[in-house]
């Protein structure tokens, strides 16, 4: 139920058609969670992912410093 009321609020809003999907969720809360500074472990646990790789692709991060930080972890993992 929660796709189909994503996809039908999504429409309203007027999103492009490939954004009418919940997983836009997950990148949206991601992608804050990164701008406010918040540690790469904590997102892959807030949005609940197993591996720091999955996690890597949803991130968009600009910051150099986390980005290095970002990449440590994802060398390790």
């Amino acid at each position: 139920m929660i796709d189909i009321l994503f996809r039908r609020y999504a429409r309203q809003a007027g999103l492009p058609p490939e954004l009418r999907h919940e997983h836009v969720l997950k990148h949206s809360l991601a992608t804050h969670l990164v701008s406010k500074g918040a540690d790469v472990l904590a997102i892959k646990d807030w949005i609940g992912h197993a591996d720091i790789k999955s996690t890597m692709v949803y991130l968009q991060i600009r910051n150099p410093k986390r980005l290095a930080d970002a990449r440590k972890i994802y060398e390790q993992g």
